[in-house]
């Protein structure tokens, strides 16, 4: 149900729509003190709706698709459009791209990290930058041998000796990761982060495709965002 603050808001807004803080303010008041998250987020719509060119209306209405809805998926997109408006700040990029790799999509979280790259000027923004797209390449390329270990499976009996039984079905897997390593738009410096090979092993015991040097990938391993409870 609907908050009685925001049909109040809702009709501000209609009566004054550059009244630009009754979005700002106005849906995370509801949102956190109402906890009317869903009016929250359809004032934060109409925001967008009438501000595109508004770096704060997109990262705010990214922020609480995020925070109060886990919508990683949906809020990765408008974070990435608001780092490409004028005047918003450089981590915006990395932010975006964090989200893209928490709901799970590598591939298209790398894709979009070395596409924003040039528009990234600042120094320590490139650093994480790259950084990011290091550890996606990382989980791309185990993802594709994890998805290899799955199709041994379906059709064996039992599960493989080692590693290299699933070298033949990897090649299905890796033809995306190549178009992207292959793309002559790329900074050099960001095509030899891609031209990095990791290794892997397949471990018996958990029955999983797991890094042949752990100590050496510890940093990489979770893609996401931080979160406070260590998931």
């Amino acid at each position: 149900t609907l908050s009685w603050e925001f049909m109040q808001l809702d009709t501000i807004t209609e009566l004054d729509p550059a009244f630009e803080r009754a979005y700002g303010f106005g849906a995370p008041f509801i949102s956190t003190l109402r906890r009317d998250a869903e009016g929250g987020k359809i004032l934060l719509q109409k925001w967008v709706r009438r501000r595109p060119d508004n770096w704060r209306s997109h990262y705010t209405l990214g922020l609480h698709l995020f925070q109060e809805f886990q919508d990683y998926q949906a809020a990765a997109p408008l974070i990435l459009k608001a780092a490409s408006l004028s005047r918003a700040p450089q981590w915006l990029s990395a932010l975006g791209v964090r989200l893209l790799s928490e709901g799970g999509f590598y591939l298209h979280a790398l894709k979009t990290a070395t596409e924003v790259f040039d528009a990234v000027r600042d120094k320590e923004g490139r650093l994480r930058l790259k950084a990011r797209i290091r550890t996606l390449n990382y989980h791309v390329q185990k993802n594709a041998w994890d998805n290899a270990l799955k199709d041994y499976l379906k059709t064996h009996a039992r599960p493989p000796n080692s590693i290299a039984q699933l070298r033949d079905l990897l090649r299905t897997h890796v033809r995306e990761l190549s178009s992207v390593i292959g793309s002559e738009k790329l900074a050099p410096e960001v095509s030899s982060i891609l031209r990095e090979t990791f290794a892997f092993q397949y471990d018996k015991i958990g029955r999983k495709i797991v890094s042949e040097i752990p100590l050496e990938t510890l940093g990489i391993e979770r893609p996401g965002i931080y979160h406070e409870n260590g998931r």
